[in-house]
Formats: structure tokens, C-alpha cells, sequence
């Protein structure tokens, strides 16, 4: 019996996301040629060039099309300097994760090789970081909240409301216990500001309530500020973190710091049995368009989570092998420390692909 194809759609948009979206297609099908995983790619053609030729960022129903057609989404980058404000990136974005419902943002940081931390812990072997940092996508603090309110004759206050709802609070604290559950994680650690912001006491209600229903895995609530002082002395006691969007896109970037960099970070916007979508953290980096000097690695990172939530967690394994093997080999473009181009990095990813052995399939 025929294998069901793995459907993907890919939308390499601006700057660099073109050079790094490249690599890790590269990278996709190779792997899948030998996991024999038949494979079907459409690439998109939105980003800023598309939206200063139509006007729009993508026609109407097209998200809609996606969730029917595609296993999961494979974005490069976005943002254009000749756009105001980035318009084409936020329409875009939130055309996706809304009528996608994509509400989970998982950002894992595995650390990699000790020499990439800037902790002196890390490279001494004291500590070792492994940290998942998920946070909402559809709520919390958003520009399309932003309005202005007249405080004095000449003068405006801007305000931006952050939005929380119980129930939509509630699902995504129980996706990152189940998440770790499955992925046999230790810890789930609330990120939170409750001195600050009364309406936080949502999230800790709706945490003690949830992880009742998890009496296998540990959980303990900790103030934003704190686990930021605690990711810099001692990463290694943190595993799991949860909490609102604002404070994931911090300490996510923390985290990514201290494993190596956003060229190393990859990430999910993730919606339990739906299509979902993947993408590096990393900007579009205009500045490095055609200078072979783009990481690709956070594209072929995402390319890994990709497979892993897919369900084919031995290809993804052998993909993340592959990415250590030319860490180890210093076959690495210059923000690692390498002399290497984006084009030998992803040859290097690609040859390991093609010539090792076939990892078990994983339970």
C-alpha cells in the first residue's frame, strides 16, 4: 500500500527567505527520498513583491485553501524596506494564524555545541540548556489593538490592549502539558507578571486547573523577570516554559541566544491536527541578500519540526543529525564562527543526508 504524500506548501518571501527556504526544500527532499516519504511541494509566491504588484497580501480564501489542501505551511522570511510598517507582513501573518487557528507558538532551544553558548556554565559542562518556550498567538498584545485616546488638547495617549480569554488561556496551557508529556519533559513552568498585571491571575487560575490533569509532570509558576535572571545562572533548572505572546517573543530570543543565535532557531505555530506552519526566527535580513553569508540552518531546523509534528520523527532525527554534523565540522557561515557560504552549508547538510545510514523509526 502506497505511503500518503506529506503536502507542503512553501512561502519563501523576502530578503534572504528565498536563499534559506531553498536549503531547506534541499534538505526536505533528500530526506524523504530515503525515507521513501512521498512528497508534494507548491511554493507560494507572497511577500513584498507580490503585494506591490496586487495590492494585497494574498487573495481571499487563499488560507482557506491551504488548511484543505496542505499538511503544513514552510515560511523563509518576511519584510521588505520598501513597505511601511512591514503591511504585507502582518496581513499576512495574521491572515494565517487566524483562519488557521494557529494558537501555539513552540520555540525549542537544544543546546548544541557548549563553544556556541556564551555562558561560561554551558561551555564548562556545569549546565546544560534544553528549553521549550510556547506562547499564545492569537491574543495577548497585538498592533491591531493600538488606538489613540486625548488626554489633554494637543496631546494623545496611545494605548494597546492586551486580551486574554479564559477558555482560549485554558487550551493552550493544556497543549504545552501534553506537548511535554509526549515528548517526556520534566516541567512546566508558568511565565507570568501577576504584580504587574492583575489580569494574569487568568493564567495561574487556568494552570493549577489544567495540570490536575497531569499529576505526572511537575509545574511551578514564576514571574517574567525571574526566569529571565534564571535563564543566564541556571539554565539547566528550566524546561517547559508557557506563557502570554509578549513575553514568548522575549524569551525565546534569550533562549535562542544562548544555544548559538536566531541563525541556529527554528519554530512552530501549531494547531493540534491541522495544517500548520514552520519557519526560522530570523528576519529577512535584506542586507544579506546575495552574499551567501545566510544562515540556513534555522530553515532546515524548521524543515526538522516540521517532520517531527508530521509525525516522520525518524527523518526529522537524521535532518537535526545532520545540522550537528556540520557544527561539528565547522561547516558554518560566519555568525557561527565559519567561513562557509549559505551554498556549502546546505551542500554539506545535503551530502550527510544522502550518504548516512537510516536512523529507526521512533516511537
Amino acid at each position: 500500500m502506497s505511503r500518503a504524500p506529506l503536502r507542503i506548501a512553501t512561502l519563501a518571501g523576502d530578503g534572504i527567505g528565498p536563499e534559506v527556504t531553498h536549503s531547506a526544500v534541499a534538505a526536505l527532499r533528500t530526506v524523504c527520498d530515503r525515507y521513501d516519504i512521498p512528497l508534494e511541494i507548491e511554493a507560494l509566491p507572497y511577500g513584498a513583491a507580490w503585494y506591490l504588484a496586487t495590492g494585497q497580501a494574498m487573495p481571499s480564501g487563499e488560507p482557506q485553501r491551504l488548511m484543505r489542501s496542505f499538511d503544513a505551511l514552510l515560511l523563509g522570511a518576511l519584510g521588505d524596506p520598501r513597505i511601511r510598517d512591514h503591511e504585507h507582513v502582518r496581513q499576512i501573518r495574521h491572515s494565517l494564524f487566524v483562519q488557521l487557528d494557529l494558537y501555539a507558538n513552540l520555540r525549542p532551544a537544544q543546546q548544541l555545541l557548549p563553544a556556541l553558548s556564551p555562558l561560561a556554565s554551558v561551555q564548562a559542562g556545569r549546565a546544560r540548556v534544553d528549553i521549550a518556550v510556547i506562547s499564545e498567538n492569537l491574543e495577548g498584545f497585538h498592533p491591531d489593538r493600538d488606538r489613540r485616546v486625548r488626554v489633554t488638547d494637543d496631546e494623545d495617549a496611545h494605548v494597546t490592549e492586551e486580551w486574554h480569554t479564559p477558555h482560549l488561556v485554558s487550551r493552550l496551557i493544556r497543549f504545552a502539558f501534553a506537548w511535554a508529556r509526549l515528548r517526556g519533559r520534566r516541567r512546566v513552568t508558568l511565565v507570568d507578571k501577576t504584580n504587574l498585571v492583575p489580569a494574569h491571575r487568568l493564567w495561574r487560575h487556568a494552570f493549577h486547573t489544567v495540570a490536575v490533569d497531569y499529576p505526572d509532570i511537575a509545574h511551578d509558576v514564576r514571574l517574567v523577570d525571574t526566569v529571565a535572571h534564571d535563564l543566564v545562572r541556571a539554565p539547566e533548572r528550566l524546561d517547559v516554559l508557557v506563557t502570554t505572546n509578549l513575553f514568548g517573543e522575549i524569551l525565546s530570543d534569550l533562549t535562542a541566544g544562548l544555544v548559538g543565535g536566531l541563525g541556529l532557531a527554528a519554530s512552530a505555530n501549531m494547531h493540534p491536527g491541522r495544517c500548520s506552519l514552520f519557519e526560522p526566527v530570523h528576519g529577512s535580513a535584506p542586507d544579506l541578500v546575495g552574499t551567501g553569508r545566510a544562515n540556513p540552518l534555522a530553515a532546515i531546523r524548521a524543515a526538522s519540526l516540521l517532520l517531527d509534528t508530521c509525525g516522520h520523527r525518524a527523518a526529522a532525527a537524521m535532518v537535526d543529525a545532520a545540522v550537528m554534523a556540520s557544527l561539528n565540522a565547522q561547516v558554518t557561515t560566519p555568525d557561527l564562527g565559519g567561513r562557509a557560504t549559505t551554498g556549502a552549508v546546505t551542500d554539506y547538510v545535503v551530502r550527510h543526508l544522502r550518504t548516512s545510514h537510516l536512523l529507526p523509526d521512533q516511537v
